[in-house]
């Protein structure tokens, strides 16, 4: 065998030399120009990535492998900085080391097996790692550490096991650190305190057990933590209550103990998601997680409210979505549930019906759909019911009679149907009904104004009601306010209405009334607000009127005739309207009505003058046609 050359075998061994010295020259300085990017440069990253290569299904061979797909080059080095081939059911090889430009490094939803290679940690550049949606085993390498520009880390759904770290605390620069869905193991280490970057941590369903560090206290970036199905024990650190950022705490199925401090809301006011579903929580739930104004997603656990929790209370946040049927789990002691003012959806699940101690019920000012389910009637301790302002639709059950301790019933501005039920006469505690907005019809049913203790406001506005005014409406001495205005009611104002002398309210307009105006209105000295425009009235309008004190006096688009009085609330053009009348006359100069044309005989004006001007001291008696 012929020998080869001395100066041949030192040549090639200079070129080995000064070619392994240029690389390691231009991986050290990324800055260095394309030219000194030799062939065996090139090389180092094209044969890097040939181990991905063989799903990559634009590689050419013809083509420069910075331009394959996936694959993003420096401007001036040309060396390889971004590489995302997710999807393609690539191998995640050991070569990947000579990737030494590396940032950005995304293989997720590939079926990528074995173990994370501790190559990576060589990748000092790295400042993007997603790896997640594979079949990973192994330990998390601690030789990853070495990547100290790292700022997004994602293993996610693999099959991790181990424990993480100490070494993991060196990256300091980290943002987004996801672990979730794995067989991780053991405690959260301490040195997570070093994290100062940490913005979200996400861990949940794994095996991690021990007490959550207090060291997560330290990380003040830090806005979202999801540590769900674990085996976390102990308390939730008080440090973590001083990070006002929080967006999103998710502790649930956890075997957690102790309880949130009174002032839980007013410490995390960004709060978004709070999830403490499954654990051992103890005390009452505070009363501040009403001042979380973006809250949308509230889950307690059934062990939290089950202790010493009487009313619970979260209305006008912004909380979405449905409500759940577990919430019949919650305690049978609570006595009020308060979650108006969302935007919760969806039919209103027969299980909170299950919450019979309740004395307060309020689902107003949501989005609720579907009928009121008919187990209503087993809430028979409940005094205020608010499902008002919703898209409620169907009959009032008429199990709402069960209701026998009901004070106060506010079903407004829903798509409710049919008649209004008879059983309501069972409610005789009712001081406030407000059934107004809906689209129920039928009569007004004698039985429900029969129900004498209704004093502050019964109000039918705004349904499809028609038949008469029942004449028992004496019944309501009491009455405040009576609102049943655009419906279609007919037939004449009963005189028994006169008997209402607590009446301060009575808006009546947009009907079919017809007939006079009874006289025996003007025995109701209390009134502010009289509306009964736009309807079929005629006759004169009763000049003891001009002894009111009204804020507002509307009687227009009727058929009054006659001079309009002028003394009392007449003589203020901006409390009284009569517009639409067209057979009035006098009345004071602003309201711009024709001068009065008297035709009067003789004898009328002796009867006129015997008795003062028709003055109410001279009467005799109300009849159902008329006053003597």
């Amino acid at each position: 065998m012929s020998l080869m050359p001395l100066g041949s075998f030192r040549l090639g061994t200079l070129f080995l030399v000064l070619t392994t010295l240029l690389h390691m020259i231009i991986s050290i300085l990324p800055n260095a120009t394309a030219s000194t990017s030799s062939f065996n440069v090139d090389e180092t990253d094209r044969l890097a990535l040939l181990e991905f290569q063989s799903n990559m299904s634009s590689r050419n061979d013809s083509s420069h492998f910075c331009e394959w797909e996936g694959v993003t080059c420096g401007h001036r080095h040309r060396r390889v900085t971004t590489l995302n081939v997710s999807s393609k059911g690539l191998a995640l090889p050991p070569y990947v080391r000579n990737l030494s430009f590396l940032r950005d490094l995304t293989l997720y939803n590939n079926t990528l097996q074995g173990e994370i290679p501790p190559q990576l940690g060589q990748l000092f550049r790295q400042q993007r790692l997603f790896l997640n949606n594979n079949s990973i085993e192994e330990e998390i390498p601690a030789n990853l550490s070495n990547c100290f520009s790292l700022t997004y880390l994602r293993v996610d759904y693999n099959s991790l096991v181990g424990k993480l770290t100490q070494e993991l605390g060196s990256l300091s620069k980290l943002k987004l650190l996801v672990i979730h869905v794995n067989y991780l193991t053991g405690e959260i280490p301490p040195s997570i305190t070093n994290l100062t970057s940490l913005e979200s941590l996400s861990a949940f369903q794994n095996r991690f057990m021990g007490n959550i560090p207090d060291a997560l206290g330290q990380l003040k970036q830090i806005s979202g933590i999801g540590l769900c199905h674990n085996n976390f024990s102990g308390m939730i650190p008080t440090s973590m209550y001083n990070l006002s950022l929080f967006t999103i705490i998710s502790l649930c199925e956890n075997q957690l103990q102790g309880s949130l401090p009174p002032s839980f809301g007013l410490m995390l006011p960004h709060l978004q998601i709070l999830q403490l579903l499954g654990n051992q929580f103890s005390g009452p739930l505070p009363f501040s997680l009403s001042n979380c104004p973006n809250l949308d997603w509230l889950e307690l656990s059934e062990k939290n409210v089950q202790c010493n929790l009487e009313i619970f209370a979260i209305a006008n946040n912004q909380l979405r979505g449905i409500l759940p049927n577990s919430v019949g789990n919650l305690t049978k002691q609570l006595l009020g549930l308060s979650l108006g003012g969302n935007f919760i959806h969806g039919n209103l699940p027969s299980a909170i019906f299950n919450l019979i101690n309740l004395n307060f019920l309020g689902l107003d000012y949501n989005e609720f759909t579907g009928n009121i389910p008919a187990n209503i009637g087993n809430l028979q301790n409940l005094k205020q019911l608010n499902l008002g302002i919703n898209n409620f639709s169907g009959e009032i059950s008429y199990y709402i009679g069960n209701l026998s301790l009901l004070i106060e019933l506010y079903m407004q501005d829903n798509r409710l149907e049919g008649n209004i039920p008879s059983s309501l006469r069972n409610c005789k505690n009712l001081i406030n009904l407000d059934l107004s907005q809906n689209n129920l019809s039928g009569t007004i049913p004698k039985q429900l104004i029969r129900i004498s203790g209704l004093s502050i406001s019964l109000n039918l506005a705004q349904n499809h009601l028609f038949g008469s005014l029942p004449s028992d409406i004496v019944n309501l001495k009491n009455l405040v306010e009576l609102e049943i205005s655009e419906n279609e009611l007919s037939d004449e104002i009963p005189s028994s209405l006169g008997s209402c002398t607590s009446l301060q309210n009575l808006y009546m307009m947009g009907n079919f009334f017809n007939g006079s105006i009874p006289f025996s209105l003007s025995y109701l000295r209390g009134h502010q607000n009289f509306n009964l425009s736009h309807n079929n009235l005629s006759g004169r309008i009763p000049a003891s009127f001009d002894q009111f004190s009204l804020k507002n006096f509307n009687l227009s688009f009727n058929d009054f005739e006659g001079e309009v009085p002028i003394g009392g609330v007449f003589a203020n053009a901006s409390a009284i309207s009569v517009v639409g009348n067209n057979r009035l006359c006098g009345g004071i100069p602003d309201l711009q009505l024709p001068k009065c044309i008297i035709k009067e005989s003789k004898k009328w004006k002796r009867l006129l003058k015997a008795t003062d001007g028709f003055s109410s001291a001279n009467l005799v008696g109300v009849g159902s046609y008329g006053s003597v």
